[in-house]
């Protein structure tokens, strides 16, 4: 991020005619926005990698990491509250390969689901990379 803003920065004193000036509201917005993903990343281990807006909807790449290992993926979520999310895994074999034994089948195919359950998506997906395996050595 800090990356971006000295992008952003140097471009503005490039281009003097540049709709967005370094002490700007659009700036100030920015790095408040910035903060509040951070903190809700930390607090979730969910970091929205890129976001891109498109005429039906909003398509968001995500990482969500837990204990077991970290989840690449997908959402789109439509601009219409009755049309349905989609999600995409992005499985990379070379970074994923820990957390496939803890996904349950659901997370490693294409599925789609209705805007309510999307928190239930979210807290089922977590469940899973936190998810223990039992020791059945110890009674457990």
């Amino acid at each position: 991020m800090q990356k971006l803003e000295e992008t952003i920065g140097k471009l503005v004193e490039e281009d003097p005619d540049t709709p967005v000036k370094s002490g700007s509201k659009e700036i100030f917005e920015f790095k408040s926005r910035r903060k509040e993903n951070k903190i809700l990343s930390e607090l979730t281990g969910l970091a929205i990698k890129e976001t891109r807006t498109k005429q039906n909807g909003a398509q968001y790449v995500c990482n969500l990491s837990g204990p077991n290992g970290s989840l690449d993926f997908s959402l789109f979520i439509p601009n219409q509250k009755d049309k349905r999310i989609l999600y995409f895994p992005i499985l990379k074999r070379q970074r994923n390969t820990s957390i496939f034994p803890h996904l349950p089948d659901y997370l490693r195919i294409d599925i789609e689901f209705n805007r309510d359950q999307l928190s239930r998506f979210f807290w089922r997906s977590l469940a899973a990379l936190y998810k223990q395996e039992t020791n059945e050595e110890n009674g457990e």
